[in-house]
């Protein structure tokens, strides 16, 4: 995936990196991403289990929001960053970002 294809309005070089994170998403509580100042877009791997995430402002649920599947990568752009949350449908699932 051409992760600047994946972001409107991104032409510039992506790197150096701006951070790392390993998240572990529950059933219980809607997760956020910590975004460093510089980031410009973020890949989120769901690597486990399913989660759904919303990116509008108003918090997933274990049954609304994007579903997205284990073993999966979503580019998360600009703003939306600071928008998006998390929450697994069912066990236990983690995120790296």
């Amino acid at each position: 995936m051409s992760a600047t294809a994946s972001c409107p309005g991104i032409s510039h070089a992506l790197h150096p990196i701006a951070g790392f994170e390993q998240l572990t998403v529950t059933n219980a509580a809607v997760k956020a991403l910590t975004v460093p100042q510089e980031a410009v877009m973020a890949i989120v791997n769901v690597q486990d289990q399913p989660v759904y995430s919303r990116d509008d402002g108003t918090d997933p649920t274990t049954t609304v929001g994007r579903l997205n599947k284990a073993d999966t990568e979503l580019p998360v752009c600009g703003s939306a960053m600071n928008r998006i949350g998390f929450i697994a449908s069912g066990t236990d699932a983690k995120i790296n970002v």
